[in-house]
């Protein structure tokens, strides 16, 4: 039956009969029926009208920062080769001074529920691309920026990236969105590796960030889900995945990056792995205003373990060479 508050359609009641096939219900039975719709109506309305006014919000916070983009700050975390701590690049975040204050993950759902997402993905890749510009990137290093599936095929990234040299720029794939395509997404990345950009999958492991996109895209990089770090003390599978991974990584060509390497002991148990990978985290530095100095702690990490392998030493040198 179709569940109607204030004469507006919000809903329908399935109700099973259960007295055997093609019984017709009596009187006071559709009167219940008729009853329990009301109750249930008026349930739904409230709650479409609670979304509705949430989503309208939501509009409004989100449109306020794309009126006043001062209101999204970009923070800038390294990202360090694992053989020595030297500062390979930075992955660029974004923190939001307006109220209420919620953190970023919060900030795009919600401009995503209300169809704003990809304007104010564009917004923080212009932020952050201007203000490390204007602070000057170290020498050396790359910026990597976060985008989504969507947002690389739509006009505002050209717009948000137009008068940047993308020589230094990651593009950092998020595994928050499927790929339908990967042969419309390889054409989609194609003008901007053109233009020297290279191309990161984040969070592989998690989401949509499947193996299938390693063999589809042909990476530069390698994002390793931040969730794999907590448990690489305990858990000798997932030591072997970043040890396979960082082979495979090896054998296409691209450098891997565990990130979410939040506490010193796990920064150590890589360390003395001495693999040729990328790594950042709490552990190392957190993210702030341009450029954020190496804690102490991630310092003698490296001091104490000793001198590299061979082939941590060319993992070290393809690194440098990719930076240029």
């Amino acid at each position: 039956m179709p569940l109607l508050a204030d004469d507006t359609l919000v809903g329908a009641l399935l109700a099973a009969v259960t007295h055997g096939p093609g019984r017709i219900l009596d009187v006071a039975e559709v009167g219940s029926l008729t009853d329990l719709g009301q109750v249930c109506a008026a349930v739904v309305q409230r709650a479409l009208l609670a979304d509705e006014t949430e989503s309208r919000r939501a509009r409004e916070r989100v449109g306020l920062v794309l009126e006043r983009p001062e209101l999204l700050v970009p923070a800038f975390q390294p990202i360090v080769a694992l053989v020595d701590g030297h500062v390979v690049g930075y992955e660029a975040l974004s923190r939001f001074q307006a109220e209420p204050y919620e953190p970023p993950t919060v900030w795009f759902a919600n401009a995503d529920r209300v169809g704003l997402g990809s304007e104010l993905q564009a917004l923080a890749i212009h932020r952050a691309l201007a203000v490390a510009m204007a602070a000057g990137l170290p020498d050396g290093t790359f910026l990597s920026l976060n985008a989504s599936p969507r947002l690389l095929a739509d006009p505002l990234l050209v717009r948000a990236t137009s008068g940047f040299f993308l020589e230094r720029v990651v593009i950092e794939i998020t595994e928050e969105e499927a790929v339908g395509d990967y042969a419309i997404m390889r054409d989609t990345l194609a003008p901007y590796r053109a233009a020297g950009a290279r191309i990161a999958i984040d969070d592989v492991g998690a989401g949509y960030a499947s193996l299938r996109h390693l063999t589809e895209l042909q990476p530069d990089f390698i994002k390793l889900d931040a969730l794999l770090m907590p448990r690489l003390g305990s858990d000798p599978a997932g030591r072997a995945m970043v040890r396979a991974l960082s082979g495979f990584a090896e054998e296409i060509g691209a450098v891997l990056i565990a990130e979410g390497v939040e506490r010193p002991e796990d920064l150590a148990l890589l360390a003395r792995a001495r693999l040729p990978i990328m790594v950042q985290g709490f552990a190392i530095a957190r993210p702030g205003a341009p450029w954020p100095e190496i804690l102490p702690l991630a310092r003698q990490a490296w001091a104490t373990t000793g001198s590299p392998r061979p082939a941590a030493l060319a993992g070290r040198r393809a690194i440098g060479a990719r930076r240029a």
